[in-house]
């Protein structure tokens, strides 16, 4: 174990979840230590307590060649 080592970095994976689309009407509440949060999907748009929120990551949508 005296050899040097290089160190690697791997890329990230692709998120399996990123392709996926939101489910409507889902709805559930989620329990943390700073109390209980609604999160639901209302018209494909996420809200957390009833309100509507900005999700972080935008879907994209793949444009097609004119």
């Amino acid at each position: 174990m005296n050899s040097p080592s290089s160190p690697q970095t791997l890329p990230p994976e692709p998120s399996p979840q990123a392709g996926l689309a939101p489910a409507e009407g889902l709805s559930m509440v989620w329990h943390s230590r700073f109390g209980a949060m609604r999160i639901e999907v209302i018209h494909g748009q996420p809200h957390v307590n009833g309100q509507r929120i900005e999700p972080l990551l935008r879907p994209t949508v793949p444009q097609e060649a004119p």
